[in-house]
């Protein structure tokens, strides 16, 4: 888990009056970034050239 996601579980208050959203929004919203990020990983791994 990334250092941002665990100040916002430990300080769920200040940090979604900061960003203006409900909890839930929040970790909906980093919980999809994530799953895209891992989409885009999993595409690049896959076009990788490997020379055995």
């Amino acid at each position: 888990m990334s250092q941002l996601r665990e100040h916002i579980e430990r300080h769920p208050s200040e940090t979604t009056g900061l960003l203006e959203l409900k909890y839930d929004q929040l970790i909906g919203l980093i919980t999809h970034a994530e799953n895209l990020y891992n989409q885009q990983k999993k595409v690049q791994d896959n076009s990788k050239i490997r020379i055995i």
